[in-house]
């Protein structure tokens, strides 16, 4: 199956210039803030949601999501969602078509899963994976993702928002290229 552009959706700073005009999955609880296509929700959800005050929110979403049948991925067959939304990820197809189990984050799991379902195209919204931040033990292996996509010829966007972008997912520590000693050219998209 071909299919064409795909846009990826987390709940960070930039989630709401996400366009509607294509097929999209979010991360948790982005039914809280916007509509799409598929939530992707791999954590353990029965620690997450009696987990205070974040675990209400994902409970709720998932109740929405229930009621607007919103598939959504988990990581097991016996997680709390209801059934006629519950779509268990596929752990070993992935691992076995990429011959890495190299899944570090929700976003993994969905680059993963995105180019596994043949996607062309991936605009990502809202994923702040900036150096020093929160998510920055989830760099490497988004570094991992972003290179199968540029290795397959796949095109992708990282999109800005307040000087969170691509760019300072593929940049070394000190920004120069090694060697070389000078700056990095600032790379914040791959042409199709």
């Amino acid at each position: 199956m071909i299919l064409d552009k795909i846009t990826l959706i987390a709940n960070g700073k930039g989630w709401s210039e996400s366009p509607r005009d294509s097929p999209s999955w979010g991360t948790n609880h982005i039914l809280m803030n916007r509509p799409v296509d598929m939530v992707f929700e791999i954590h353990d959800l029965r620690k997450k949601f009696s987990s205070e005050p974040s675990g209400a929110h994902h409970a709720r979403a998932a109740r929405r999501g229930a009621r607007d049948n919103v598939p959504y991925m988990v990581r097991s067959a016996d997680e709390p969602v209801a059934e006629h939304i519950k779509r268990v990820y596929p752990w070993e197809e992935i691992f076995n078509f990429f011959g890495t189990d190299l899944i570090g984050s929700s976003f993994d799991a969905m680059m993963a899963y995105a180019i596994y379902s043949g996607y062309k195209h991936f605009d990502i919204y809202g994923f702040l994976m900036k150096r020093g931040r929160e998510y920055d033990h989830q760099r490497d292996s988004a570094h991992f993702w972003i290179g199968q996509l540029m290795g397959r010829g796949l095109s992708f966007y990282w999109h800005q928002y307040q000087g969170i972008a691509f760019s300072d997912m593929m940049q070394t520590r000190d920004g120069l290229v090694y060697g070389l000693g000078v700056p990095q050219k600032k790379w914040p998209y791959m042409p199709v």
